[in-house]
Protein backbone atom coordinates (compact mmCIF):
# COMPACT_ATOMS: atom_id res chain seq x y z
CA UNK A 1 0.00 0.00 0.00
CA UNK A 2 1.11 3.50 -0.80
CA UNK A 3 -0.76 6.05 1.22
CA UNK A 4 -4.07 7.20 2.59
CA UNK A 5 -5.28 10.30 0.84
CA UNK A 6 -6.89 12.85 3.11
CA UNK A 7 -10.59 13.56 2.91
CA UNK A 8 -10.71 15.19 -0.43
CA UNK A 9 -13.01 17.34 -2.41
CA UNK A 10 -16.71 16.73 -2.56
CA UNK A 11 -17.83 14.10 -5.02
CA UNK A 12 -17.58 15.20 -8.58
CA UNK A 13 -20.98 16.44 -9.58
CA UNK A 14 -22.11 16.86 -13.19
CA UNK A 15 -24.92 19.36 -13.60
CA UNK A 16 -27.78 18.51 -15.91
CA UNK A 17 -30.68 20.83 -16.55
CA UNK A 18 -33.69 18.72 -17.34
CA UNK A 19 -35.60 21.83 -18.41
CA UNK A 20 -33.90 24.83 -19.95
CA UNK A 21 -34.38 28.18 -18.25
CA UNK A 22 -36.91 30.53 -19.89
CA UNK A 23 -35.78 33.64 -21.72
CA UNK A 24 -37.37 37.00 -20.82
CA UNK A 25 -39.54 36.89 -23.92
CA UNK A 26 -40.66 33.31 -23.17
CA UNK A 27 -41.53 34.23 -19.61
CA UNK A 28 -43.56 37.22 -20.72
CA UNK A 29 -45.47 34.95 -23.11
CA UNK A 30 -46.10 32.51 -20.26
CA UNK A 31 -47.59 35.28 -18.16
CA UNK A 32 -49.98 36.20 -20.96
CA UNK A 33 -51.00 32.57 -21.52
CA UNK A 34 -51.49 31.85 -17.82
CA UNK A 35 -48.89 29.10 -17.66
CA UNK A 36 -46.81 31.15 -15.20
CA UNK A 37 -48.74 29.39 -12.44
CA UNK A 38 -46.85 26.22 -13.28
CA UNK A 39 -43.85 25.61 -10.99
CA UNK A 40 -40.84 25.61 -13.32
CA UNK A 41 -38.58 22.86 -11.92
CA UNK A 42 -34.97 22.27 -12.93
CA UNK A 43 -32.86 19.49 -11.41
CA UNK A 44 -29.09 19.39 -11.56
CA UNK A 45 -26.17 17.36 -10.32
CA UNK A 46 -23.31 19.71 -11.34
CA UNK A 47 -22.73 21.76 -14.47
CA UNK A 48 -22.62 19.77 -17.71
CA UNK A 49 -25.54 19.59 -20.11
CA UNK A 50 -27.19 16.24 -20.78
CA UNK A 51 -30.31 14.25 -20.13
CA UNK A 52 -29.13 10.74 -19.27
CA UNK A 53 -28.70 9.40 -15.77
CA UNK A 54 -25.35 7.70 -15.80
CA UNK A 55 -24.03 5.56 -12.99
CA UNK A 56 -20.37 6.47 -12.92
CA UNK A 57 -17.53 5.36 -10.70
CA UNK A 58 -18.49 7.93 -8.12
CA UNK A 59 -22.20 7.27 -7.95
CA UNK A 60 -25.07 8.81 -9.86
CA UNK A 61 -23.76 11.56 -12.09
CA UNK A 62 -26.65 12.66 -14.31
CA UNK A 63 -30.43 12.17 -14.63
CA UNK A 64 -31.96 10.10 -17.41
CA UNK A 65 -35.46 9.74 -18.77
CA UNK A 66 -37.93 7.94 -16.51
CA UNK A 67 -35.94 8.71 -13.35
CA UNK A 68 -38.19 9.59 -10.43
CA UNK A 69 -37.66 11.89 -7.49
CA UNK A 70 -39.66 12.56 -4.32
CA UNK A 71 -40.55 16.23 -3.90
CA UNK A 72 -41.64 17.75 -0.59
CA UNK A 73 -43.13 21.24 -0.54
CA UNK A 74 -43.66 23.32 2.59
CA UNK A 75 -45.82 26.40 1.86
CA UNK A 76 -44.63 29.59 3.53
CA UNK A 77 -47.96 31.43 3.32
CA UNK A 78 -49.31 32.41 6.72
CA UNK A 79 -51.86 29.90 7.87
CA UNK A 80 -50.73 27.24 5.40
CA UNK A 81 -48.74 24.55 7.15
CA UNK A 82 -49.50 21.35 5.30
CA UNK A 83 -46.63 19.35 3.79
CA UNK A 84 -47.27 18.84 0.09
CA UNK A 85 -45.73 15.72 -1.52
CA UNK A 86 -45.35 14.74 -5.15
CA UNK A 87 -43.54 12.04 -7.13
CA UNK A 88 -41.99 13.53 -10.28
CA UNK A 89 -40.68 11.66 -13.30
CA UNK A 90 -38.31 12.98 -15.94
CA UNK A 91 -39.95 12.97 -19.37
CA UNK A 92 -38.94 14.36 -22.73
CA UNK A 93 -40.67 17.63 -21.81
CA UNK A 94 -39.41 17.94 -18.23
CA UNK A 95 -40.43 16.77 -14.78
CA UNK A 96 -43.95 15.44 -14.75
CA UNK A 97 -46.71 15.80 -13.66
CA UNK A 98 -46.80 19.57 -13.62
CA UNK A 99 -47.10 21.24 -10.24
CA UNK A 100 -48.88 24.59 -9.87
CA UNK A 101 -48.68 27.33 -7.30
CA UNK A 102 -52.44 27.08 -7.01
CA UNK A 103 -52.04 23.49 -5.78
CA UNK A 104 -49.45 24.61 -3.25
CA UNK A 105 -51.87 27.33 -2.05
CA UNK A 106 -49.03 29.73 -1.44
CA UNK A 107 -46.84 32.09 -3.41
CA UNK A 108 -43.70 31.14 -1.49
CA UNK A 109 -42.53 27.69 -0.47
CA UNK A 110 -39.59 25.51 0.47
CA UNK A 111 -38.86 22.64 -1.91
CA UNK A 112 -36.88 19.57 -0.81
CA UNK A 113 -36.29 16.66 -3.17
CA UNK A 114 -34.68 13.22 -2.93
CA UNK A 115 -33.34 10.65 -5.33
CA UNK A 116 -34.10 7.75 -5.30
CA UNK A 117 -37.75 7.77 -4.27
CA UNK A 118 -38.64 7.97 -0.59
CA UNK A 119 -40.37 4.78 0.50
CA UNK A 120 -42.75 6.48 2.97
CA UNK A 121 -43.40 10.03 1.72
CA UNK A 122 -46.01 10.78 4.40
CA UNK A 123 -43.62 10.47 7.35
CA UNK A 124 -41.43 13.26 8.78
CA UNK A 125 -38.37 11.06 8.43
CA UNK A 126 -37.37 8.04 6.41
CA UNK A 127 -34.58 5.48 6.58
CA UNK A 128 -32.29 5.06 3.58
CA UNK A 129 -30.27 1.85 3.42
CA UNK A 130 -27.44 1.11 1.02
CA UNK A 131 -27.25 -2.25 -0.72
CA UNK A 132 -25.09 -4.71 1.16
CA UNK A 133 -23.96 -6.08 -2.21
CA UNK A 134 -23.06 -3.20 -4.54
CA UNK A 135 -21.39 -5.23 -7.29
CA UNK A 136 -24.06 -4.48 -9.89
CA UNK A 137 -24.57 -1.00 -11.31
CA UNK A 138 -28.22 -1.13 -10.28
CA UNK A 139 -27.45 -1.89 -6.62
CA UNK A 140 -24.62 0.65 -6.54
CA UNK A 141 -26.83 3.39 -8.02
CA UNK A 142 -29.70 2.62 -5.65
CA UNK A 143 -27.34 2.96 -2.70
CA UNK A 144 -26.58 6.57 -3.51
CA UNK A 145 -28.70 9.25 -1.84
CA UNK A 146 -29.09 12.68 -3.42
CA UNK A 147 -31.00 15.60 -1.98
CA UNK A 148 -31.68 19.21 -2.83
CA UNK A 149 -33.42 21.97 -0.90
CA UNK A 150 -34.31 25.50 -1.97
CA UNK A 151 -36.87 28.23 -1.28
CA UNK A 152 -38.67 29.91 -4.19
CA UNK A 153 -41.50 32.33 -4.90
CA UNK A 154 -44.16 32.31 -7.59
CA UNK A 155 -42.74 33.71 -10.81
CA UNK A 156 -39.27 32.27 -10.28
CA UNK A 157 -37.97 28.82 -11.28
CA UNK A 158 -37.32 26.17 -8.63
CA UNK A 159 -33.68 25.19 -9.13
CA UNK A 160 -32.98 21.91 -7.36
CA UNK A 161 -29.23 21.39 -7.05
CA UNK A 162 -28.74 17.83 -5.83
CA UNK A 163 -25.85 16.88 -3.53
CA UNK A 164 -24.52 13.47 -2.58
CA UNK A 165 -25.37 12.93 1.09
CA UNK A 166 -23.52 9.71 1.78
CA UNK A 167 -19.83 8.79 1.93
CA UNK A 168 -17.72 7.22 -0.78
CA UNK A 169 -14.67 4.96 -0.38
CA UNK A 170 -12.43 4.46 -3.41
CA UNK A 171 -10.05 1.51 -3.01
CA UNK A 172 -7.05 1.11 -5.35
CA UNK A 173 -5.41 -2.34 -5.29
CA UNK A 174 -1.85 -2.96 -6.49
CA UNK A 175 0.57 -5.88 -6.26
CA UNK A 176 4.26 -6.13 -7.17
CA UNK A 177 4.94 -9.84 -6.89
CA UNK A 178 1.79 -11.80 -6.07
CA UNK A 179 -1.20 -10.90 -8.25
CA UNK A 180 -1.66 -9.94 -11.89
CA UNK A 181 -3.76 -6.99 -13.02
CA UNK A 182 -6.46 -9.44 -14.07
CA UNK A 183 -6.51 -11.06 -10.63
CA UNK A 184 -6.78 -7.66 -8.92
CA UNK A 185 -9.91 -6.99 -10.97
CA UNK A 186 -11.50 -10.22 -9.71
CA UNK A 187 -11.24 -9.48 -6.00
CA UNK A 188 -14.13 -9.69 -3.56
CA UNK A 189 -13.91 -6.64 -1.32
CA UNK A 190 -16.03 -6.18 1.80
CA UNK A 191 -16.18 -3.47 4.46
CA UNK A 192 -17.73 -3.64 7.92
CA UNK A 193 -20.26 -0.83 8.26
CA UNK A 194 -23.72 0.25 9.38
CA UNK A 195 -25.82 0.31 6.20
CA UNK A 196 -28.60 2.78 7.10
CA UNK A 197 -29.15 6.44 7.78
CA UNK A 198 -32.22 8.42 8.90
CA UNK A 199 -33.22 11.45 6.82
CA UNK A 200 -35.49 14.37 7.71
CA UNK A 201 -37.78 15.19 4.77
CA UNK A 202 -38.13 18.89 5.61
CA UNK A 203 -34.50 19.75 4.90
CA UNK A 204 -32.59 16.56 4.12
CA UNK A 205 -30.62 16.49 7.37
CA UNK A 206 -29.22 13.06 8.15
CA UNK A 207 -28.53 11.18 11.36
CA UNK A 208 -28.07 7.64 12.61
CA UNK A 209 -31.36 5.69 12.79
CA UNK A 210 -32.98 5.49 16.22
CA UNK A 211 -32.79 1.73 15.86
CA UNK A 212 -29.45 1.25 14.21
CA UNK A 213 -29.21 -2.10 12.40
CA UNK A 214 -26.37 -4.47 13.08
CA UNK A 215 -23.04 -3.91 11.38
CA UNK A 216 -22.95 -5.80 8.10
CA UNK A 217 -20.42 -6.71 5.45
CA UNK A 218 -20.98 -4.39 2.48
CA UNK A 219 -19.52 -5.56 -0.84
CA UNK A 220 -17.69 -3.01 -3.03
CA UNK A 221 -18.58 -2.15 -6.63
CA UNK A 222 -15.78 -3.18 -9.04
CA UNK A 223 -14.38 -0.78 -11.59
CA UNK A 224 -11.46 -1.16 -13.99
CA UNK A 225 -7.78 -1.28 -13.13
CA UNK A 226 -8.22 -2.88 -9.70
CA UNK A 227 -10.28 0.04 -8.38
CA UNK A 228 -13.31 -0.58 -6.17
CA UNK A 229 -16.00 1.76 -4.83
CA UNK A 230 -18.55 1.55 -2.06
CA UNK A 231 -21.23 3.99 -0.90
CA UNK A 232 -21.85 4.09 2.85
CA UNK A 233 -23.82 6.22 5.29
CA UNK A 234 -21.73 8.74 7.23
CA UNK A 235 -20.73 7.11 10.52
CA UNK A 236 -18.07 7.09 13.21
CA UNK A 237 -15.26 4.57 12.94
CA UNK A 238 -15.73 1.93 15.62
CA UNK A 239 -12.80 0.84 17.77
CA UNK A 240 -13.16 -2.77 16.66
CA UNK A 241 -12.57 -1.70 13.03
CA UNK A 242 -9.03 -0.67 14.01
CA UNK A 243 -8.34 -4.40 14.16
CA UNK A 244 -10.10 -5.31 10.93
CA UNK A 245 -12.22 -3.13 8.64
CA UNK A 246 -11.88 -4.12 4.98
CA UNK A 247 -11.42 -7.70 3.75
CA UNK A 248 -9.97 -8.34 0.27
CA UNK A 249 -10.27 -11.88 -1.09
CA UNK A 250 -8.46 -13.00 -4.25
CA UNK A 251 -8.76 -16.71 -4.92
CA UNK A 252 -7.99 -18.49 -1.67
CA UNK A 253 -6.07 -15.55 -0.18
CA UNK A 254 -7.77 -13.00 2.11
CA UNK A 255 -6.15 -9.79 3.31
CA UNK A 256 -7.50 -7.64 6.11
CA UNK A 257 -7.04 -3.87 6.23
CA UNK A 258 -7.33 -2.03 9.54
CA UNK A 259 -9.10 1.31 9.71
CA UNK A 260 -6.28 3.87 9.95
CA UNK A 261 -5.87 6.13 12.95
CA UNK A 262 -4.70 9.07 10.91
CA UNK A 263 -4.94 10.61 7.50
CA UNK A 264 -2.06 12.31 5.74
CA UNK A 265 -1.12 15.41 7.66
CA UNK A 266 -1.80 13.82 11.00
CA UNK A 267 -5.55 14.45 11.17
CA UNK A 268 -7.33 11.76 13.14
CA UNK A 269 -9.54 9.47 11.07
CA UNK A 270 -12.61 9.18 13.24
CA UNK A 271 -15.59 9.11 10.84
CA UNK A 272 -16.86 8.80 7.28
CA UNK A 273 -18.15 12.25 6.37
CA UNK A 274 -21.24 13.12 4.27
CA UNK A 275 -20.58 14.02 0.66
CA UNK A 276 -16.88 13.24 0.87
CA UNK A 277 -14.55 10.64 -0.58
CA UNK A 278 -11.88 8.59 1.16
CA UNK A 279 -9.28 7.11 -1.20
CA UNK A 280 -7.19 4.15 -0.06
CA UNK A 281 -4.27 2.62 -1.94
CA UNK A 282 -3.43 -0.90 -0.78
CA UNK A 283 -0.53 -3.07 -1.89
CA UNK A 284 -1.28 -6.79 -1.78
CA UNK A 285 1.59 -9.23 -1.57
CA UNK A 286 1.80 -12.59 0.19
CA UNK A 287 3.40 -12.69 3.61
CA UNK A 288 3.12 -8.92 3.89
CA UNK A 289 0.61 -7.12 6.13
CA UNK A 290 -2.00 -4.98 4.47
CA UNK A 291 -1.08 -1.74 6.15
CA UNK A 292 -0.52 1.67 4.72
CA UNK A 293 2.94 2.53 6.07
CA UNK A 294 5.20 2.95 3.05
CA UNK A 295 6.24 6.54 2.52
CA UNK A 296 4.11 7.83 5.39
CA UNK A 297 4.80 9.97 8.42
CA UNK A 298 2.65 8.80 11.34
CA UNK A 299 2.06 10.60 14.64
CA UNK A 300 0.96 9.37 18.03
CA UNK A 301 -2.81 9.30 18.35
CA UNK A 302 -4.26 12.65 19.39
CA UNK A 303 -1.56 14.81 17.85
CA UNK A 304 -3.05 17.29 15.41
CA UNK A 305 -2.13 20.15 13.08
CA UNK A 306 1.41 18.81 12.80
CA UNK A 307 3.22 20.55 9.92
CA UNK A 308 5.35 18.37 7.62
CA UNK A 309 8.89 17.98 8.93
CA UNK A 310 10.38 19.62 5.85
CA UNK A 311 8.56 22.82 6.87
CA UNK A 312 10.08 22.90 10.36
CA UNK A 313 12.86 25.18 11.44
CA UNK A 314 16.19 23.88 12.65
CA UNK A 315 16.95 23.32 16.31
CA UNK A 316 20.71 23.50 15.96
CA UNK A 317 23.36 23.12 13.31
CA UNK A 318 26.69 21.33 13.29
CA UNK A 319 29.73 22.00 11.12
CA UNK A 320 31.47 18.91 9.81
CA UNK A 321 34.32 19.49 7.41
CA UNK A 322 33.27 22.15 4.94
CA UNK A 323 29.53 21.46 5.41
CA UNK A 324 26.95 22.58 7.92
CA UNK A 325 24.22 20.11 8.96
CA UNK A 326 20.95 21.20 10.51
CA UNK A 327 18.80 19.15 12.87
CA UNK A 328 15.13 19.78 12.14
CA UNK A 329 13.03 20.93 15.07
CA UNK A 330 9.48 22.00 15.91
CA UNK A 331 8.65 24.45 18.68
CA UNK A 332 6.01 23.37 21.18
CA UNK A 333 2.43 24.61 20.84
CA UNK A 334 -0.37 23.52 23.11
CA UNK A 335 -2.69 22.53 20.28
CA UNK A 336 -0.19 20.02 18.82
CA UNK A 337 -0.97 17.57 21.62
CA UNK A 338 2.59 16.45 22.52
CA UNK A 339 4.65 17.42 25.57
CA UNK A 340 8.31 18.07 26.35
CA UNK A 341 9.10 18.09 30.05
CA UNK A 342 12.74 19.09 30.52
CA UNK A 343 15.18 18.80 33.38
CA UNK A 344 16.45 21.97 34.98
CA UNK A 345 19.89 20.34 35.54
CA UNK A 346 20.41 18.05 32.54
CA UNK A 347 24.13 17.40 32.91
CA UNK A 348 24.83 13.94 34.28
CA UNK A 349 25.72 14.02 37.96
CA UNK A 350 24.93 17.71 38.36
CA UNK A 351 22.32 17.04 41.03
CA UNK A 352 18.73 18.23 41.23
CA UNK A 353 16.90 16.26 38.54
CA UNK A 354 19.90 15.26 36.39
CA UNK A 355 19.17 11.50 36.70
CA UNK A 356 15.40 11.75 36.35
CA UNK A 357 14.96 11.38 32.60
CA UNK A 358 12.65 8.45 33.37
CA UNK A 359 10.32 10.75 35.31
CA UNK A 360 10.31 13.45 32.63
CA UNK A 361 9.48 10.88 29.93
CA UNK A 362 6.71 9.38 32.08
CA UNK A 363 5.33 12.88 32.77
CA UNK A 364 5.04 13.61 29.05
CA UNK A 365 3.06 10.40 28.55
CA UNK A 366 0.75 11.23 31.48
CA UNK A 367 0.05 14.75 30.19
CA UNK A 368 -0.89 13.26 26.81
CA UNK A 369 -2.98 10.54 28.46
CA UNK A 370 -4.96 13.02 30.56
CA UNK A 371 -5.74 15.05 27.42
CA UNK A 372 -6.94 12.05 25.42
CA UNK A 373 -9.05 10.75 28.32
CA UNK A 374 -10.37 14.14 29.39
CA UNK A 375 -14.02 13.10 29.36
CA UNK A 376 -13.34 10.07 31.55
CA UNK A 377 -10.91 11.93 33.79
CA UNK A 378 -13.35 14.76 34.43
CA UNK A 379 -16.15 12.29 35.04
CA UNK A 380 -14.03 10.49 37.63
CA UNK A 381 -13.22 13.76 39.40
CA UNK A 382 -9.44 13.52 39.07
CA UNK A 383 -7.72 15.93 41.48
CA UNK A 384 -4.06 15.10 40.83
CA UNK A 385 -1.38 17.19 39.10
CA UNK A 386 -2.00 18.14 35.47
CA UNK A 387 -0.76 21.69 34.73
CA UNK A 388 1.89 22.15 32.06
CA UNK A 389 3.09 25.75 31.68
CA UNK A 390 6.32 25.19 29.77
CA UNK A 391 8.97 22.50 29.46
CA UNK A 392 10.45 23.22 32.90
CA UNK A 393 7.12 23.84 34.63
CA UNK A 394 5.15 20.60 34.80
CA UNK A 395 3.08 19.75 37.86
CA UNK A 396 3.45 16.02 37.13
CA UNK A 397 7.24 16.13 36.75
CA UNK A 398 7.41 18.21 39.94
CA UNK A 399 5.46 15.47 41.75
CA UNK A 400 8.13 12.91 40.84
CA UNK A 401 10.92 15.28 41.87
CA UNK A 402 9.20 15.88 45.19
CA UNK A 403 8.68 12.15 45.82
CA UNK A 404 11.98 10.57 44.75
CA UNK A 405 15.68 11.02 45.07
CA UNK A 406 17.69 11.97 42.02
CA UNK A 407 18.41 8.40 40.94
CA UNK A 408 17.97 6.31 37.82
CA UNK A 409 14.77 4.32 37.28
CA UNK A 410 12.51 3.01 34.50
CA UNK A 411 9.60 4.94 32.99
CA UNK A 412 7.28 1.93 33.09
CA UNK A 413 7.73 1.72 36.88
CA UNK A 414 7.09 5.44 37.19
CA UNK A 415 3.84 5.15 35.21
CA UNK A 416 2.53 2.23 37.23
CA UNK A 417 3.36 4.12 40.45
CA UNK A 418 1.41 7.16 39.26
CA UNK A 419 -1.66 5.32 37.99
CA UNK A 420 -2.19 2.43 40.40
CA UNK A 421 0.36 2.80 43.20
CA UNK A 422 2.84 0.06 42.28
CA UNK A 423 5.94 0.49 44.45
CA UNK A 424 9.13 1.90 42.96
CA UNK A 425 12.54 0.28 43.12
CA UNK A 426 14.30 3.40 44.37
CA UNK A 427 14.27 5.32 47.59
CA UNK A 428 11.40 7.66 48.42
CA UNK A 429 12.31 11.18 49.48
CA UNK A 430 8.82 12.24 50.47
CA UNK A 431 5.52 10.41 50.73
CA UNK A 432 3.15 12.04 48.27
CA UNK A 433 -0.23 11.09 46.91
CA UNK A 434 -0.08 8.67 43.97
CA UNK A 435 -2.03 5.77 42.49
CA UNK A 436 -4.57 8.28 41.21
CA UNK A 437 -6.47 5.78 39.05
CA UNK A 438 -6.31 2.60 41.14
CA UNK A 439 -10.10 2.67 41.54
CA UNK A 440 -10.44 2.29 37.77
CA UNK A 441 -7.58 -0.07 36.90
CA UNK A 442 -6.99 -1.88 40.18
CA UNK A 443 -4.57 -1.21 43.02
CA UNK A 444 -0.91 -1.91 42.24
CA UNK A 445 -1.84 -3.07 38.74
CA UNK A 446 0.56 -2.62 35.82
CA UNK A 447 -0.90 -0.35 33.12
CA UNK A 448 2.12 -0.20 30.80
CA UNK A 449 3.85 -2.59 28.43
CA UNK A 450 7.48 -2.69 27.39
CA UNK A 451 9.59 -4.67 24.94
CA UNK A 452 13.32 -5.00 24.52
CA UNK A 453 14.88 -4.35 21.11
CA UNK A 454 17.67 -6.89 20.75
CA UNK A 455 20.78 -6.49 18.63
CA UNK A 456 19.63 -9.15 16.20
CA UNK A 457 15.95 -8.24 15.96
CA UNK A 458 15.87 -4.78 14.43
CA UNK A 459 12.62 -5.60 12.58
CA UNK A 460 10.84 -5.67 15.94
CA UNK A 461 11.41 -1.93 16.25
CA UNK A 462 9.30 -0.98 13.21
CA UNK A 463 6.72 -3.62 14.11
CA UNK A 464 6.38 -2.36 17.68
CA UNK A 465 6.02 1.27 16.60
CA UNK A 466 3.32 0.34 14.08
CA UNK A 467 1.49 -1.54 16.82
CA UNK A 468 1.74 1.44 19.17
CA UNK A 469 0.38 3.85 16.56
CA UNK A 470 -2.47 1.49 15.72
CA UNK A 471 -3.33 0.89 19.39
CA UNK A 472 -3.39 4.60 20.28
CA UNK A 473 -0.41 4.44 22.64
CA UNK A 474 2.17 6.95 23.83
CA UNK A 475 5.78 5.82 23.45
CA UNK A 476 8.97 6.06 25.51
CA UNK A 477 12.35 4.93 24.14
CA UNK A 478 15.30 3.94 26.26
CA UNK A 479 18.62 4.58 24.52
CA UNK A 480 22.10 3.35 25.41
CA UNK A 481 25.14 5.58 24.93
CA UNK A 482 28.56 4.16 24.08
CA UNK A 483 29.62 5.19 27.59
CA UNK A 484 27.05 2.80 29.05
CA UNK A 485 24.76 5.64 30.16
CA UNK A 486 21.01 4.99 29.77
CA UNK A 487 18.60 7.73 28.82
CA UNK A 488 14.80 7.89 28.47
CA UNK A 489 13.21 9.99 25.71
CA UNK A 490 9.75 10.23 24.14
CA UNK A 491 8.86 9.23 20.59
CA UNK A 492 5.90 11.10 19.06
CA UNK A 493 6.06 10.07 15.42
CA UNK A 494 7.95 8.16 12.78
CA UNK A 495 8.69 8.36 9.06
CA UNK A 496 8.50 5.10 7.11
CA UNK A 497 10.52 4.38 3.97
CA UNK A 498 9.30 2.74 0.76
CA UNK A 499 9.60 -0.69 2.44
CA UNK A 500 7.43 0.35 5.37
CA UNK A 501 10.37 0.44 7.80
CA UNK A 502 11.21 3.33 10.13
CA UNK A 503 13.78 5.72 8.65
CA UNK A 504 13.34 8.68 11.04
CA UNK A 505 11.80 9.20 14.45
CA UNK A 506 10.44 12.39 16.02
CA UNK A 507 11.49 12.72 19.64
CA UNK A 508 11.48 15.02 22.63
CA UNK A 509 14.64 14.89 24.73
CA UNK A 510 14.38 16.04 28.35
CA UNK A 511 18.08 17.00 28.29
CA UNK A 512 17.73 19.84 25.73
CA UNK A 513 16.56 22.57 28.11
CA UNK A 514 18.91 25.00 26.37
CA UNK A 515 16.75 24.93 23.26
CA UNK A 516 13.94 26.63 25.19
CA UNK A 517 15.87 29.86 25.49
CA UNK A 518 18.02 29.99 22.37
CA UNK A 519 17.42 32.99 20.08
CA UNK A 520 15.13 32.49 17.09
CA UNK A 521 16.31 33.99 13.82
CA UNK A 522 16.57 33.33 10.09
CA UNK A 523 19.55 31.32 8.98
CA UNK A 524 20.22 30.82 5.29
CA UNK A 525 17.06 29.18 3.94
CA UNK A 526 15.78 28.00 7.29
CA UNK A 527 14.68 29.44 10.60
CA UNK A 528 16.38 28.62 13.87
CA UNK A 529 13.70 27.74 16.42
CA UNK A 530 13.34 26.96 20.09
CA UNK A 531 12.57 23.34 19.40
CA UNK A 532 10.74 20.71 21.34
CA UNK A 533 10.46 17.85 18.83
CA UNK A 534 13.60 16.84 16.92
CA UNK A 535 13.91 14.76 13.76
CA UNK A 536 16.40 11.92 14.18
CA UNK A 537 17.53 9.47 11.52
CA UNK A 538 17.50 5.75 12.33
CA UNK A 539 19.88 3.09 11.02
CA UNK A 540 19.87 -0.70 11.35
CA UNK A 541 23.06 -2.72 11.78
CA UNK A 542 23.31 -6.49 11.77
CA UNK A 543 24.25 -7.48 15.30
CA UNK A 544 24.19 -3.82 16.30
CA UNK A 545 20.49 -3.25 16.69
CA UNK A 546 18.60 -0.04 16.05
CA UNK A 547 20.77 3.08 16.11
CA UNK A 548 19.66 6.71 16.37
CA UNK A 549 21.77 9.56 15.03
CA UNK A 550 23.36 11.78 17.66
CA UNK A 551 23.85 15.56 17.41
CA UNK A 552 26.97 14.82 15.36
CA UNK A 553 25.94 14.19 11.73
CA UNK A 554 26.59 10.63 10.64
CA UNK A 555 27.28 9.46 14.18
CA UNK A 556 24.83 6.66 14.96
CA UNK A 557 26.07 5.94 18.44
CA UNK A 558 22.75 5.90 20.36
CA UNK A 559 21.26 2.40 20.47
CA UNK A 560 17.53 1.98 21.14
CA UNK A 561 17.20 -0.93 23.54
CA UNK A 562 13.66 -0.71 24.93
CA UNK A 563 10.21 0.71 24.17
CA UNK A 564 7.56 1.43 26.81
CA UNK A 565 3.97 2.19 25.80
CA UNK A 566 0.88 3.55 27.54
CA UNK A 567 -2.58 3.00 26.06
CA UNK A 568 -5.83 4.87 26.68
CA UNK A 569 -7.53 1.97 28.52
CA UNK A 570 -10.96 2.68 27.01
CA UNK A 571 -12.33 -0.79 27.79
CA UNK A 572 -11.33 -0.46 31.45
CA UNK A 573 -12.86 2.99 31.63
CA UNK A 574 -16.17 1.79 30.21
CA UNK A 575 -16.23 -1.24 32.49
CA UNK A 576 -15.62 0.97 35.52
CA UNK A 577 -18.38 3.45 34.74
CA UNK A 578 -20.78 0.65 33.82
CA UNK A 579 -20.15 -0.98 37.19
CA UNK A 580 -20.61 2.35 38.99
CA UNK A 581 -23.64 3.60 37.07
CA UNK A 582 -26.22 5.25 39.32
Amino acid sequence: MKRIIRWGALWQLIAVFALAACTADEWEAALVSGTADVVQITASIASQAGTRMQVGDKGNEAFQLNDQMSLFVIPKEQGVTALFTRTLELTATGWSPELTWQEIKSEHAKFTAFYPLVSNPNAETFVHSVATDQRTKEAYAASDLLSASVEASKGAPVTLEFQHRLSLIALHLTSEHTFTAEQLEQAMVRVHACPSVEVRVADGEISAPKRQPEVEDVVFHPSSGGVYYVILPPQPIQDIWREGWIDITIGQQTYTYKAPLQLNGGDAFTALQPGQQLTLSLKLDKNQPVDDWAGKTVWTYGLKNMPPADEWGYAFSTVKGDKRYSTMGLKWKADYGWYDCNKTNPSAGSGGDSEMCWAAAASNMIHWWLDQNKEYVDRLGYDGPKDYIRSTESAIFNLYKEAFYNEGQHSYNALNWFFTGCPMEIGVENEVKHGFFKAVFGEKTEVTTYVSISDDDAAAFSARLKQAFQNQEAIECTILFKSGYLHAINLWGAKFDEKGEVSHIYITDNNDTDLDSQPEHPYLDRFQTQAGILEKAVRYEAGGGVLMESSNPGDFSFRIIQITTLGLKKKEWEAYFKAHAQ
